[in-house]
């Protein structure tokens, strides 16, 4: 999926711009249901997956990955 295609869903994913570590990354992400997470940061190099059940609270497993994984690969 290219980036310059802007913000947006497309192909079932999610293709967006976040803030991690306080700077923005680029993310193409798909959500399942009760928490499922794939995430592809494609400048890091990095591909996050996240299995869980959090009905009601579906953006924790993301929230996790922008605050505690994506800082560790950001130069």
């Amino acid at each position: 999926m290219s980036s310059q295609k802007g913000e947006g869903y497309f192909y079932h994913f999610h293709n967006r711009q976040k803030k991690a570590a306080g700077r923005r990354v680029h993310m193409i992400s798909g959500i399942g249901a009760g928490g499922q997470y794939m995430a592809a940061f494609p400048a890091l190099n990095v591909v996050a997956v996240a299995t869980a059940h959090n009905k009601g609270k579906i953006g924790l497993p993301l929230q996790a990955i922008l605050e505690h994984l994506v800082p560790l690969f950001m130069k």
